[in-house]
């Protein structure tokens, strides 16, 4: 799935969850099933910069521009975290 994602698209977290943010690192619970999802300080921007939306190539910009990666890595590393976050139902098209 990780090719088919378009680099102009824009996702928004999905409404029934809920999100708490500590010292970097976030959890996310979907209230509705229970499932819940703990990310890195890197997952946690790119939580943050889709719940902004932004598009997928400004979230990979944006990694660039906070972490020390370079684009070709943040790239790779945002399309399988997004892939994981639309697979486990927390983001929507």
């Amino acid at each position: 799935m990780t090719n088919e994602i378009d680099m102009q698209a824009t996702f928004t977290p999905h409404p029934d969850l809920e999100v708490q943010v500590l010292d970097g690192e976030a959890v996310i619970l979907n209230t509705r099933t229970g499932a819940y999802f703990g990310t890195n300080p890197v997952g946690t921007h790119i939580w943050q910069l889709y719940a902004e939306g932004k598009t997928v190539a400004e979230v990979v910009d944006g990694v660039v521009a906070r972490f020390e990666v370079d684009a070709e890595r943040a790239q790779a590393d945002v399309l399988a975290f997004t892939e994981s976050l639309l697979k486990g139902g927390l983001l929507s098209a």
